[in-house]
């Protein structure tokens, strides 16, 4: 069952603050070769593990060191006439890696997770694909029982184009089931995935509806499914008609869940409780730019119990904000980049 809620957000004041950076580096790769970072993971050793593509066909690894300096790097290349694609990196409980992405089979889409070593070598690959549809993984959590949740989107050539996807795989990628969900008449996307404490598995995306000739509602969504992909409840959050809103992550509270979404030029947070209500909400007026260009902007939990994300795109600045435990602005800073993730030191 889908609810519709709309939100009401009191506008932050917003001010820029100059941020002390620590270091900063430029990865240049040989020959002329494009590289995009789309994630980053913490290391064992303090360092980084950067996750993207490489020249619109090879999946691309960088390990760096405490200090930002490039220890190796490493390239996945399915076949000449393939490509593959990295979208999230993740560290494991067994001090391990797993990546998700998307890779072409046979002329079609297949989403594909990758576990690696922190050497980089993998350790098994997984891919999953459907008949007549093209996958994408977008997203991937570790599971209670040692498996592994993903979302991202399939998509089709009729509409609604795109469904939400979900897949459920055990502790060596084998799939244990898959699910897709339709809530709109137009293309449905699922970003971001996690467990909650009862085992269940909650989903934030986004839904688009078509309302007319060529008029669209899009809002951001949130659901939640059962151990076993059944869906238990969806709701999705709209503003204003034609002001769209896209559900990029959020973060599991005891109380309930902190979500970031973005709309129209400004960036938001809300609060719900473990039923997806509306508990508060904040906006922030900074970027001024759509952050639909990026893959999936992220919100992360800090050390003294806020929150951290990064917005914005190539056409725009792009800010790192800082809010406490409700959500409240805390602090924000313009980066020199388009930024694809944040995480927290262990220096915080």
């Amino acid at each position: 069952m889908k609810k519709r809620l709309l939100l009401i957000l009191s506008l932050a004041t917003c001010v820029v603050h100059a941020q002390q950076t620590t270091f900063n580096k430029v990865f240049y790769e040989p020959m002329g070769m494009a590289v995009e970072s789309r994630s980053v993971a913490k290391t064992f050793d303090n360092g980084c593990l950067i996750a993207g593509k490489a020249s619109y066909y090879m999946g691309y690894l960088l390990k760096t060191d405490a200090n930002g300096v490039e220890v190796w790097n490493k390239f996945f290349n399915p076949s000449p006439n393939s490509f593959i694609e990295f979208n999230r990196i993740i560290p494991t409980t067994d001090s391990c890696f797993v990546i998700c992405g998307s890779v072409q089979v046979n002329l079609q889409n297949a989403a594909i997770v990758i576990k690696v070593n922190g050497a980089g070598d993998t350790l098994w690959t997984k891919t999953y694909g459907r008949a007549g549809e093209s996958l994408t993984a977008y997203n991937v959590a570790q599971t209670l029982d040692g498996g592994f949740i993903l979302t991202g989107v399939s998509s089709f050539g009729s509409a609604p184009y795109t469904k939400w996807l979900l897949i459920k795989a055990d502790v060596n990628g084998n799939l244990q089931w898959m699910q897709t969900m339709q809530a709109n008449n137009e293309r449905n996307t699922g970003y971001s995935v996690k467990q909650d404490a009862d085992s269940n598995y909650v989903v934030t995306g986004y839904l688009e509806e078509q309302t007319g000739p060529s008029a669209f509602d899009i809002g951001m969504c949130m659901a939640k499914f059962s151990r076993t992909g059944a869906q238990l409840w969806a709701k999705k959050y709209s503003l204003l008609a034609n002001t769209a809103v896209w559900g990029y992550d959020f973060e599991i509270t005891p109380t309930g869940y902190m979500c970031y979404f973005n709309y129209n030029y400004f960036d938001a947070v809300i609060k719900t409780d473990l039923l997806g209500n509306i508990v508060s909400g904040s906006r922030f007026d900074l970027s001024s730019s759509n952050a639909i260009n990026q893959p999936m902007p992220k919100l992360k939990r800090t050390h003294d119990g806020g929150f951290v994300f990064v917005s914005g795109n190539c056409f725009g600045p792009n800010i790192v904000y800082k809010v406490d435990a409700a959500g409240a602005y805390q602090w924000a800073a313009q980066l020199f980049l388009n930024a694809a993730e944040i995480v927290e030191t262990n220096n915080n």
